[in-house]
């Protein structure tokens, strides 16, 4: 009774891309494709909308993104590691970030 094994370049597993060569470059590159973009929208609504409330879908849009599967970025290489920190120092979330204890990729 023999099973053969199929040999995938990438799998997905409960929202983690995880390649045949465990690296994550490629979920790495996906989470911070995904909150650039919620970040962007922020920053073109920082004008129209109260910081409190931008705080408020930072933590629930953003951050969530940052955090999930926070344990691969352990794993990950150095460029990997500053494209997360880029997307959590775009402002104007800097003072968000220092003010409400909000976890980052250092802390």
């Amino acid at each position: 009774m023999d099973t053969e094994v199929t040999n995938y370049l990438e799998l997905k597993l409960l929202g983690l891309a995880i390649d045949n060569q465990m690296n994550f470059k490629r979920h790495v590159s996906k989470v911070c494709k995904r909150a650039s973009k919620q970040v962007g929208v922020l920053l073109r609504l920082r004008n129209m909308i109260p910081m409190h409330a931008e705080l408020q879908i930072y933590k629930s849009a953003v951050l969530p993104l940052l955090t999930y599967s926070h344990v691969v970025w352990h794993f990950c290489c150095l460029s990997d590691t500053r494209k997360l920190e880029r997307v959590q120092e775009k402002r104007p979330f800097e003072p968000f970030i220092a003010i409400e204890m909000i976890p980052t990729r250092i802390s």
